[in-house]
C-alpha cells in the first residue's frame, strides 16, 4: 500500500464514508451569522432581534471542512451543515493560506 493509498483509506475510515472523495474536501470560512431567532420563555411563538449576530452551532471565523462545495457537509466530527443552519460561509477550496486570512479578517471585524 502507497502513502497515497494510506491516507486515503484513513480520511475514508474518519469520514465513516467508503466513497469519500478527497478532490471534494475544502476549506470554507464561517463569515455570518443570524440576527433573528426564535423568542423561549415570555417570548414563545414571536421572533427577537437579537442584539449582535449568533453563529450557533459554529463561531465566527471557524474554518471547517466541508465535502462537495459550500452547501456540502463536514465529513469527519460533528457532521454539520452550514447551509442548514442561518448563516453564511465562503469557500476556499484546496487554499488553507486564504481560508486562514478570511478567517482572521472576520475574526478581527
Amino acid at each position: 500500500m502507497t502513502d497515497a493509498d494510506f491516507l486515503l483509506h484513513l480520511l475514508r475510515i474518519a469520514a465513516d464514508d467508503d466513497d469519500l472523495d478527497p478532490a471534494a474536501l475544502g476549506f470554507a470560512v464561517i463569515t455570518g451569522g443570524y440576527t433573528q431567532t426564535a423568542g423561549q420563555g415570555r417570548m414563545a411563538g414571536q421572533i427577537v432581534t437579537l442584539p449582535e449576530p449568533e453563529f450557533w452551532p459554529f463561531e465566527k471565523g471557524e474554518i471547517i471542512v466541508l465535502a462537495g462545495g459550500v452547501y456540502g457537509r463536514e465529513p469527519f466530527g460533528k457532521g454539520r451543515k452550514p447551509a442548514k443552519w442561518d448563516v453564511r460561509c465562503e469557500w476556499f477550496g484546496h487554499d488553507w493560506e486564504a481560508a486562514g486570512r478570511r478567517s482572521d479578517e472576520v475574526r478581527n471585524a
